[in-house]
């Protein structure tokens, strides 16, 4: 996983949150661009539903950015 937009030492850091065990959710959007990358752990206990205060809030920071 290496994202563009990011610079090395971004994007090592960006691979040791998704590697870490307390880490179950990452997005990342590129400043002033269209893409997103998103990262979420399949084993997470409590996943991301579709209508949940997380999934607000992530669409306010969406909006906000």
């Amino acid at each position: 996983m290496k994202l563009f937009f990011l610079t090395r030492l971004e994007n090592f850091a960006v691979r040791m949150l998704v590697r870490s065990p307390r880490v179950g959710f990452i997005a990342l959007k590129q400043m002033d661009g269209p893409f997103v990358f998103i990262a979420a752990d399949p084993m997470d206990d409590h996943p991301l539903d579709t209508e949940g205060e997380q999934v607000r809030q992530l669409e306010r920071i969406w909006r906000n950015s």
